[in-house]
């Protein structure tokens, strides 16, 4: 499970560096949503938001990863 938490943590830096890429290019040229007239950058700036606590939430799955394998050690550690 630790592997494809760090899989995931990797995969997700690499979407929010392109996002956020994205994101301020849109913002550069002014690009405007068709319908509503509001800047793109809203919703570009959106998903770099939802990357960003992915990954935060990523980093708290692999701190419990480790907490739990620190703790099956210690115990088989005490067993013997």
């Amino acid at each position: 499970r630790i592997a494809g938490t760090l899989l995931c943590l990797f995969s997700i830096c690499v979407f929010t560096y392109y996002a956020q890429k994205y994101a301020f290019f849109n913002l550069s040229i002014g690009r405007v949503s068709p319908y509503m007239g509001f800047s793109k950058a809203i919703w570009d700036f959106s998903m770099v938001v939802g990357f960003v606590l992915t990954g935060f939430y990523l980093i708290l799955q692999f701190i419990s990863e480790i907490q739990q394998i620190t703790a099956i050690v210690k115990y088989r550690r005490d067993a013997l």
